[in-house]
């Protein structure tokens, strides 16, 4: 099957780490079909009226690099301090449609990641090719599509007139109370690398003997803002370390918004000897990194999915996440806690729970629940035969 994925987000030499879990689906669905992706995202240009209707037909910044992706900008245009968001999604569909015409490559089926703007482009170019689309959301949380003028009322189009939507069952509840149509919508998750992120039982039983002094790992991987959650995990550290001093918590990941304040607060609550920010992690070093720890925590107010969350189980790891959306279908009472969100005393006793119940987690046990249902063999055995099945259908 010819299959052209559209994306707002991939790794790029700028930022290799941006929409990796996408790309390392696209490697996978690539042993099965002929693959052609294209990145479609937005930019805004200031433009004075007379220059507008010059700029509209001009051809827009876009490129293949060198792995024959293309990758287009398109523009958002701003006029006297206003956007025109009138025209968000249709330029970028026209330049989509030309540069795909002049690839010659003509999809049997396109597979979109979010509903907007790469879902829309896709609902367009649907008639034009004649093929079914699949569209996976992540947009987090689903209502910020309605920020923007005329965007919620595109997505919401999208949805009802592509084949198939498929969400986390979190957000397949909110879409509903939308009035989207039932039939068009279904359940499904981003796969991981079960070989890559895999349990190190050399290592893991090294750290007993750590673990056994109440010696602790802790590690949360994400961006450093406030939506992760950072502030009400640090309360949380103060509280356990009353009765467990000698834990360690690792955050790591890049500095978001309020970032450098969040960091400044470790000092502030006087958890520099707990608490440790260690950088970026290249994707290839955090195998190991998962390993290193005891315990992965995610305090994120917000997940769709919660990658990171299914890695380290991967990794045999027990987890406390917060109910934050896509940690509700994945965390279990076998595999680790789930707690309430922006609540720093109940992170704190979830996280006390995990470390005097730690010889009670099947570390073989908790890798088999996410090799059985994250796996990308298995997530890609499912792609496949729902594409089969929108493909029959259409």
């Amino acid at each position: 099957m010819k299959l052209l994925i559209i994306t707002d987000i991939y790794p790029s030499d700028e930022n290799p780490i941006a929409g990796i879990f996408i790309k390392e689906q696209v490697e996978h669905l690539k042993k099965d079909h002929e693959v052609r992706v294209m990145v479609v995202e937005r930019r805004f240009v200031r433009i004075g009226v007379r220059s507008f209707l010059r700029h509209i037909f001009r051809e827009h910044s876009d490129k293949r690099d060198e792995e024959g992706i293309i990758r287009i900008k398109y523009p958002v245009f701003i006029v006297f301090k206003k956007a025109l968001y009138i025209l968000d999604g249709f330029i970028a569909y026209v330049t989509a449609s030309k540069k795909l015409n002049e690839t010659g490559f003509r999809p049997d089926l396109i597979y979109a990641h979010k509903s907007f703007p790469a879902g829309y482009v896709g609902w367009k170019l649907k008639k034009q090719y004649n093929a079914p689309v699949v569209t996976i959301e992540f947009q987090g949380p689903f209502s910020s599509y309605f920020n923007e003028p005329y965007r919620g009322s595109r997505v919401l189009k999208t949805i009802n007139h592509v084949d198939r939507t498929i969400y986390t069952g979190f957000q397949l509840r909110e879409i509903q109370a939308c009035g989207i149509k039932g039939d068009r919508l279904g359940i499904a998750y981003y796969g991981i690398d079960t070989n890559k992120f895999s349990l190190d039982r050399e290592g893991a039983q090294r750290r007993r003997s750590e673990t056994a002094r109440g010696r602790f790992r802790l590690l949360v991987v994400g961006r450093v803002e406030e939506e992760k959650g950072i502030r009400y995990l640090l309360e949380a550290i103060r509280i356990v370390i009353k009765e467990f001093p000698d834990i360690q918590l690792s955050i790591v990941g890049p500095l978001g918004q309020c970032g450098q304040e969040l960091l400044a607060s470790i000092e502030k609550m006087r958890l520099e000897k707990n608490v440790a920010y260690k950088g970026i992690c290249a994707n290839s070093e955090l195998p190991s990194l998962i390993n290193e720890h005891d315990i992965l925590v995610s305090a994120s107010l917000f997940e769709t999915f919660g990658v990171t969350i299914i890695e380290a189980l991967a990794c045999g790891k027990p987890v406390v996440a917060t109910k934050s959306g896509g940690p509700d279908g994945v965390v279990n009472e076998k595999v680790g806690v789930l707690v309430e969100k922006a609540n720093p005393q109940a992170l704190a006793e979830s996280i006390r729970h995990v470390i005097v119940n730690y010889e009670r987690y099947d570390q073989e046990e908790i890798r088999e629940y996410a090799v059985k249902n994250f796996g990308h063999e298995v997530v890609t055995k499912r792609l496949n035969r729902l594409f089969e099945e929108v493909s029959r259908g259409h």
